[in-house]
């Protein structure tokens, strides 16, 4: 890319990647992805590379399915910790990879984006529950 006189990255991480959920290994391996496209961006953008972020929540794909099978109340515990109140879906993450891809974007590079609903914004059953508010 730098070589033809720039490009775009978009790594895919996590939420996992900015805070922990769970899964230490996961989390390690996204949180990599992060300090690679600053590497990148920092190295390779006066060379036109832009590299960029995009770490999803939890998106409403089938890989749910099993866990609503098997916990119907799952969705209904789940999503008030969304302050969007629901789960991203698949389309707003690619959305989101082709904004960054695209020529609309260019002035933005090492930026790490949560397309999570909100999840990593707050926890507002926290605010509401503990603190009143």
């Amino acid at each position: 890319m730098a070589e033809r006189g720039g490009g775009a990255l978009v790594f895919i991480a996590s939420v996992n990647a900015l805070a922990h959920y769970g899964n230490p290994a996961y989390s390690v391996a996204k949180a990599g992805l992060l300090a690679l496209a600053k590497s990148i961006a920092v190295e390779r953008g006066g060379q036109g590379v832009r590299a960029n972020v995009v770490c999803p929540g939890s998106v409403r794909t089938r890989a749910w399915d099993h866990r609503f099978e098997r916990s119907p109340d799952l969705l209904a515990r789940l999503t008030p910790l969304y302050p969007l109140g629901r789960l991203v879906t698949p389309e707003e993450i690619a959305r989101t990879v082709l904004f960054l891809a695209s020529d609309a974007a260019s002035g933005i590079t090492g930026a790490v984006i949560p397309v999570d609903a909100g999840l990593t914004a707050g926890n507002l059953p926290f605010v509401r529950g503990v603190l009143g508010g």
